[in-house]
This record gives structure tokens, C-alpha cells and sequence, in this order.
């Protein structure tokens, strides 16, 4: 006997009940490589959906002999295989029988995808265009046993404890007030969005939080689709410049020091120290010497 997967899944439809109910949603005719096996798959799926219970195996085999569109060979290779798979023990281990049926399915729902979008390049498939690759490829991959759509109120209250205790590891603002209303600054791999009106100050503040994580030890990295390059530059080096310069009393090298100092220039202007960029170039240099990667804009 030539036992393979696509047997076992016959038999336990068969003969398990709990499994049936699990997997036939997700179950497809064309999943399954030979004739037969299509055959018996879709009256075991008419019988189950019709009748909300198991059939017997001489239930399938009279409905395939109702069947007008196969031959007399057609019909005895199913009785065949009604036969073979009614030989086959029971798969005990329900979660490793699960596990496999979700792979199987997954697999042959990519490989039918594959076929269709090739079918479709070489101009076999007239119904379909080009455009309709991307969401047969993309309904392929989706495959997945999971049924979970939400949460359950009562069975899922465990988690929501732990969720709602969980401590975050936080980024901090330089920020008093900033940090009293966000309890403490800003989550790790979070998504924060800024929002003010026209030249209150968002792209400042951003630059400024981008050079307070600078100062922190942190990596950053600023990306803009709307803001000139040349306007960017000019507060993004102001910023950081302002950083090196609180790093220059830290600094254990010489010559960090005297490339921050190159680049730099403090004024005092209106009771205030003003601080303007000469070069860029030394305050890379200056990070390097202090064992930091270069910045990235």
C-alpha cells in the first residue's frame, strides 16, 4: 500500500470527527494531486455539509457510482481507494495530524498559485490578466489554520492582566512635562505621530528629540518627504551640533575636541549662547573618535 498524506486526510475525515470539523473549511479539491482522491474529497465535503455528520465508507462509494461523468475505470480506482484508506489505522497524535494538514495546505495552495500565475503569463488563462499575480500569490500565502479573529472577554482574561501590567522598556524625554504625560517617554517599537499646525514647530521638535536620543547614547535617523534637503541639513546639523558640544566636557580625545571646535562656532548673542555649524564634516569625524557610527541623515 502507497500510504501518503493525502490518504491519512481521507481516513480521518472518515473517522474523526473533531478533526473534520477543524479542517474541511480550509480543505480543497485542488489540494489533492490525483483524480480519485479529488473525487471521494469533494463527495466526503457534499456529504458532510448536506447531512452535518460523518458518512460510512459505502455511502461515498454509492454516491461515486451516482456520478455521470466518470468511466468504469474512474469508478473502481475510487473504490480502490475507499478500500486502501479504510485499511488505515488512526493517527493517535490529533495535534501532529493538524500541524501537517496545515502545511499541506499551505504548500499546495502556493504551488496551484505558482501554476496559475504561469498559466497566465504564457497567455493560457484568458479570464485572468497580469494584475490578478500579486492577490492569487498573496491569497496563497494567507493559508492558516488559525481561527482567531478578536479576543475572548472571559477566556482571554489572563493576558489582559499581564498586558495591562506589563512593564515597557521607555526611551525618555529631555522633556519634564513630556515624560509626566507619556509615563515616562516612548515605548520601544512604537509608532508616535506628531501633530500641530503649519510652522508651530514639528520638524524642530523631531530634530530635537532626534539629538536628545543622540545624547543618550541611541542611534537615529532622519527621513522627510516634504521638507527641503537644505532645510533639513541646517536644523538637523544645529541640533546635533549642540550635542557635540555637550559631549566636548566628556571627551577623553584631544582631537575630538579640537574637530568639534573646527566645526563650531559659540557666540554670545542677546543673553544668549548661539551656536552655528562651519563644517559638518568634523562633527562626524568628532563621534567616530568618541566610538560612535557616523551619522545618517
Amino acid at each position: 500500500m502507497n500510504l501518503n498524506l493525502e490518504k491519512i486526510i481521507l481516513k480521518s475525515l472518515f473517522n474523526q470527527e473533531q478533526y473534520t470539523r477543524k479542517i474541511l473549511p480550509y480543505l480543497k479539491s485542488d489540494y489533492f494531486n490525483e483524480r480519485t482522491e479529488k473525487v471521494v474529497f469533494e463527495e466526503l465535503q457534499k456529504y458532510i455539509l448536506k447531512y452535518n455528520a460523518r458518512p460510512s465508507y459505502e455511502a461515498i462509494q454509492i454516491s461515486i457510482g451516482d456520478l455521470n461523468n466518470l468511466t468504469e475505470d474512474d469508478y473502481k480506482s475510487c473504490c480502490e481507494l475507499i478500500d486502501e484508506v479504510s485499511g488505515i489505522k488512526d493517527v493517535k497524535d490529533e495535534e501532529w495530524l493538524y500541524e501537517q494538514t496545515e502545511k499541506f495546505c499551505q504548500e499546495r495552495a502556493l504551488h496551484n498559485a505558482i501554476l496559475d500565475s504561469i498559466h497566465i503569463l504564457d497567455g493560457k488563462e484568458k479570464a485572468k490578466g497580469k494584475g490578478a499575480i500579486p492577490q492569487l500569490l498573496t491569497d496563497a500565502l494567507s493559508v492558516s489554520f488559525d481561527p482567531a479573529v478578536g479576543h475572548d472577554y472571559i477566556d482571554d482574561a489572563d493576558k489582559r492582566y499581564e498586558f495591562y501590567h506589563k512593564t515597557e522598556k521607555r526611551i525618555p524625554f529631555d522633556l519634564e512635562y513630556f515624560n509626566k504625560i507619556t509615563k515616562g517617554g516612548v515605548s520601544y517599537k512604537t509608532l508616535n505621530i506628531i501633530l500641530a499646525g503649519t510652522g508651530v514647530g514639528k520638524s524642530l521638535f523631531m530634530c530635537h528629540m532626534a539629538a536628545a536620543c543622540l545624547n543618550q547614547g541611541k542611534n537615529e535617523t532622519h527621513q522627510t518627504i516634504q521638507v527641503m534637503e537644505s532645510i533639513r541639513q541646517s536644523k538637523g546639523e544645529g541640533r546635533h551640533c549642540l550635542h557635540c558640544a555637550s559631549r566636548t566636557h566628556r571627551s577623553k580625545s584631544g582631537r575630538a575636541r579640537a574637530s568639534i571646535r573646527q566645526a563650531t562656532q559659540v557666540r554670545w548673542i542677546q543673553d544668549k549662547w548661539r551656536v552655528s555649524v562651519q563644517n559638518p564634516r568634523p562633527l562626524h569625524h568628532a563621534l567616530r573618535l568618541e566610538g560612535d557610527e557616523p551619522l545618517r541623515r
